[in-house]
């Protein structure tokens, strides 16, 4: 049994997680650009759409919310395009897709030699990006920067398999025919042509440090792919027993986008501490401990816990926002995104609202226009 085949059997959890983030942003990124007519979901590695135990994949999700916004009749359309390169995959999907034939388009073959059919379909119409492959094959940094060089709004999120990553870069210094292979694969993902510029990057002195140093160039080559400024972020992926997956990683020139996909990160991370916790007392009830009571009061220390943590994270993002920002005059979600570099996935808009409140009450901020809790309000550090 391929690859593929095992990966379609069924969904496993940690993708639930992944594909409910893709949901999320796909619905808030077409209301955000709605006053365009059109805006399209590309999905580059689309699959065969539903799984063997009938969990729907990426493009019947998108499918789905493309199909809900027509029959609500809104003045803006969601379109989805799909390419899968496997013959057999490609027919399933097909089958599959064959009731939202209004909404979707599907492509066979490599996601990279279909671009420019895409780019003739989309034109100067905004774009999300779903770039899911197996390993990193097929992800080169040349398409993305074509698809973010054509003049209108395009976001991405892109699995980043950082074992993988990891492998290839091991060959670095092999001279095998084999090993060049991969090395280039690695310089096509990365969009560079020097093995020096990837020795440089992403050697470090420790696992955790190279694999950190591969998220973070990766992150800067997104942005790089962009004509203006760019926001990218990371979000790990893990099993619900802790295991490392990979990485989900973001690219946007818009700072809603930014700050929309930091609110959506924060609920989805918060679902999976909860459904952790939840897998760890059953864990230990299985094995004697604790008590029913004990899980009781686990859960309310836990809730106890949570409001502490939204207290002190408020107040320590008002310090960071008066130390990084004072004596400028910014809109909120020009604040909220200008600290996202650390605090990505880890705070809402609750918790902005709360820092600019607590803030205007110690004299150290001021409302010029709107009000703390509006995205464009004016905030004056003071």
């Amino acid at each position: 049994m391929n690859t593929s085949e095992e990966f379609f059997k069924e969904m496993k959890e940690w993708s639930e997680r992944k594909l409910k983030l893709l949901d999320k942003y796909l619905a808030a990124a077409t209301l955000i650009l709605n006053k365009y007519d059109e805006v399209y979901y590309i999905d580059g590695f689309a699959g065969r759409g539903i799984y063997d135990d009938q969990s729907k994949g990426s493009a019947i999700r998108a499918a789905e919310i493309a199909h809900r916004l027509a029959s609500e009749n809104k003045s803006y359309r969601l379109k989805c395009i799909n390419v899968e390169l496997d013959s057999q995959n490609f027919r399933d999907l097909v089958r599959h897709t064959s009731s939202f034939s209004n909404v979707v388009t599907n492509f066979s073959g490599d996601f990279i030699d279909n671009l420019d059919s895409i780019i003739r379909i989309i034109q100067k119409k905004p774009v999300v990006c779903f770039l899911d492959p197996f390993g990193v094959s097929g992800i080169d940094w040349t398409a993305i920067r074509k698809l973010a060089n054509r003049g209108a709004p395009t976001d991405f999120w892109i699995r980043l398999d950082t074992s993988i990553v990891a492998r290839l870069f091991g060959c670095i210094d092999n001279p095998t025919s084999e090993a060049t292979h991969k090395i280039d694969i690695l310089l096509r993902t990365y969009g560079v042509s020097s093995i020096d510029v990837l020795k440089q990057r992403l050697s470090g002195y420790d696992e955790q440090d190279r694999l950190r140093k591969s998220i973070d160039f990766y992150r800067e080559r997104l942005c790089a792919a962009y004509p203006g400024s760019a926001y990218s972020f990371d979000y790990h992926i893990r099993s619900i027993n802790e295991e490392s997956k990979y990485y989900f990683v973001s690219a946007t020139a818009n700072i809603k986008g930014a700050v929309v996909a930091s609110n959506i990160v924060y609920g989805i991370e918060n679902e999976y501490q909860r459904e952790l916790e939840n897998y760890q007392l059953q864990s230990r009830l299985k094995k004697g401990a604790p008590t029913f009571f004990d899980a009781i009061s686990d859960n309310e220390k836990s809730e106890k816990e949570n409001n502490d943590v939204l207290k002190e994270n408020s107040e320590k993002i008002a310090t960071i926002l008066y130390q990084k920002f004072r004596g400028q005059t910014m809109l909120r979600k020009e604040l909220h995104c200008g600290i996202l570099d650390h605090w990505f996935g880890r705070l809402k808009g609750s918790h902005m609202t709360l820092a600019i409140k607590l803030l205007e009450k110690q004299g150290r901020a001021s409302i010029v226009t709107g009000t703390p809790g509006s995205d464009d309000a004016k905030i004056a550090i003071l």
